[in-house]
Formats: C-alpha cells, sequence, structure tokens
C-alpha cells in the first residue's frame, strides 16, 4: 500500500505541473495544494506512523523503543519539510 500511495503521489504531482496555477506555485517552492495530494500524503503518513507503532509496541528493549521513537521523529520532520 506504500508503495502505491507513493506512485499515486507522483501522478497527482505530475497532474498538477501540467496545470498552469499548481506549476506556478511548485516554482516559487510552494507545495501543491490539491485535495488529493493532501488526502494522499496523510494516507501514507498515517500508515507509515502506524506501522512504527506496531513496531514500537513489540520492543523489549529501551533502546529498541529510542531507536523507532527516533525513526518517527526523523520521518515526521522530512515530511513536514516536504522532502
Amino acid at each position: 500500500m506504500m508503495m502505491e500511495c507513493g506512485e499515486a503521489i507522483e501522478l497527482v504531482k505530475n497532474e498538477l505541473r501540467i496545470d498552469s496555477n499548481h506549476r506556478a506555485a511548485m516554482e516559487k517552492g510552494i507545495a501543491p495544494q490539491s485535495d488529493l495530494f493532501i488526502y494522499l500524503n496523510n494516507l501514507k503518513l498515517e500508515t507509515t506512523l502506524g506501522r512504527y507503532c506496531i513496531i514500537a509496541s513489540q520492543a523489549s528493549k529501551f533502546n529498541e523503543l529510542s531507536r523507532i521513537y527516533e525513526q518517527m521523529v526523523q520521518y515526521l520532520v522530512v515530511s513536514i519539510e516536504g522532502k
């Protein structure tokens, strides 16, 4: 599902590049503001964080839990910055 979501996000980005309004915004460094784009990114974020939570619930040592937490925070930072 994660790969499909990533592929769908890329397809939406390509479609938005064709639209002159969105293309101008993207050239200025502004992320595309399409409902579908936002929904797909949210779905990907929610799925990834859910997966990390499942992994964290199975961690038996503190250092494993801290590593998973660090990965979650890093993923959120990258997602917020827009890659």
